[in-house]
């Protein structure tokens, strides 16, 4: 199985537009590397590509990438899309596979647990819009994944519901609105994807150790990190995130091979390669994602 990490930053990316804290500034200098939204691309062959969440950037994060560049007039290499989360983060991007009345014919498939279809549908009229082939992901159980054709994709999907967050548009947490994505390879290589974890439950733990990699959520550093540099912020779990600092011994202790945190808010100290925030990530066998990075499982 292909990784390929097309963002890695939280909500805002690195720099955030509206914010000047030290690492927004050092990014905007080139000290440190920059950062856009979260999300991956996934392929179990090398040439079709499933994308995991599409934040509002992500058609302009396509274009970076030769392996997801057309071969062709008027196609793609993307075959399918998952969607974890509803807020505007993991989703706005979806809004690129729109395409002209005339032309029916779907782009690619979309899944996406049942919470999540209906607040796309409900907030934003996504049925009506975008050019995809809506499947529901069923929670709890295997999904098996195929493309717009009915062709199996090489994979399935398990999706767990895990305390995370509402979407800020609608402040009400129901099940299925958060969801780590449990991913098996017909080859049998398995990765675990939860970019929003509030608590590591018991259920959540074991496919940790099940897993050869474990994609997990990087947010912040700390409690009261937002605290620090906006009154009006939250605390980290107020937010659907538990910190780095509760979750390293958890991952340092899971039996993946890999062991990535991503999804880093601008204003979290592992955005800067010289922290002894971050260098305690790399002392625990543990990387922290950027933009660009591929891995092989």
């Amino acid at each position: 199985m292909e990784v390929l990490f097309l963002g890695t930053a939280g909500g805002g990316g690195l720099p955030q537009w509206n914010c000047n804290c030290p690492y927004c500034n050092k990014a905007r200098r080139g000290s440190i590397p920059k950062r856009e939204e979260c999300c991956v691309a996934l392929s179990v062959d090398g040439n079709s590509w499933i994308l995991v969440d599409m934040p509002p950037a992500a058609g302009s994060l396509i274009t970076r990438y030769e392996v997801l560049a057309p071969a062709h007039v008027r196609e793609t290499p993307i075959v399918s899309l998952f969607l974890t989360h509803t807020d505007i983060n993991h989703m706005l991007g979806m809004f690129t596979f729109r395409g002209p009345t005339t032309h029916t014919d779907a782009y690619l498939t979309l899944y996406s647990t049942e919470a999540t279809e209906r607040l796309l549908r409900d907030y934003f009229k996504a049925h009506s819009i975008i050019k995809v082939k809506w499947h529901t992901l069923e929670l709890n159980t295997w999904n098996d994944i195929v493309d717009v054709r009915g062709k199996r994709l090489g994979l399935q999907v398990f999706p767990l519901p895990i305390p995370g967050k509402p979407p800020t548009y609608h402040w009400h947490e129901e099940e299925g609105t958060s969801v780590a994505l449990f991913i098996r390879s017909d080859k049998g290589k398995s990765l675990l994807y939860a970019t929003v974890v509030r608590t590591v439950t018991e259920e959540l733990r074991k496919l940790m150790d099940e897993s050869d990699c474990v994609i997990f959520d990087g947010t912040f550093w700390e409690e009261e990190e937002l605290l620090k540099y906006d009154p009006k912020g939250k605390r980290s779990k107020e937010i659907g995130h538990i910190t780095v600092k509760e979750s390293l011994d958890i991952l340092k202790s899971c039996k993946a091979k890999y062991k990535i945190y991503t999804h880093i808010n601008n204003t979290n100290p592992i955005n800067d390669p010289t922290s002894q925030e971050y260098m305690s990530i790399l002392s625990a066998g543990i990387i922290v994602a950027y933009d660009g990075m591929e891995l092989s499982i």
